[in-house]
């Protein structure tokens, strides 16, 4: 039996990027000999991408950056991180908060609103909550506050809350908005310009 030479192109995934070492050795053979290619799943990254969070499996419109950077694996890590963070809308905030009853509801939202410190405010009435205060097991019907906000007036914000809440220790928790339809991330920011909050700050 005559085997012939196999000419077809390496995967683009399996070019040398540089990198050094048992992975980076593994890498090149897989692109010289595709029949190495089953082992090529084991190379590891080099941990100038590791310290990124990057993995092996890197999104496919950003390989043609990757490949730029070739010999500059750490250049070409940061630019990467730089992009990703630009492509994300960093600085939008969701804050929960908990009041008695819609009334309380209201009145601080439309304090938070009248200070443009948030964007909107939603409502979920009748939330049953469950906690331990004082040493006892307690349970409330409340409602649930869902504030939209950036991140500049987050602090300015629980400030108002815990100045006007009704509560000793009222409920303030803040979570990343990590994206959303560009119009109404854009209106957000728009409605979230602080010119007074009537709070000492």
């Amino acid at each position: 039996m005559i085997i012939l030479p196999h000419h077809k192109a390496p995967d683009p995934i399996r070019h040398d990027y540089g990198w050094t070492g048992s992975a980076g050795n593994r890498l090149r053979s897989c692109a010289r000999d595709p029949r190495q290619a089953n082992n090529c799943h084991r190379a590891k990254q080099p941990h100038s991408f590791q310290q990124f969070g990057f993995h092996t499996d890197y999104d496919t419109p950003l390989r043609n950056l990757l490949e730029h950077f070739s010999r500059k694996p750490l250049k070409a890590a940061k630019t990467f991180a730089k992009m990703r963070g630009a492509m994300t809308p960093a600085g939008f905030r969701i804050a929960l908060v908990t009041a008695p009853d819609l009334k309380t509801a209201r009145r601080l939202a439309g304090k938070a609103l009248d200070a443009r410190l948030i964007a909107c405010a939603n409502f979920i009435p009748r939330v049953e909550s469950h906690y331990r205060w004082q040493g006892k097991i307690e349970r409330d019907s409340e409602v649930l506050m869902i504030l939209k906000t950036t991140a500049r007036c987050v602090a300015k914000l629980e400030k108002l809350i815990v100045a006007e809440h009704p509560y000793d220790t009222p409920e303030f928790v803040v979570l990343d908005l990590r994206d959303g339809n560009k119009r109404y991330l854009d209106w957000l920011e728009t409605g979230c310009k602080p010119s007074g909050t009537g709070v000492n700050v």
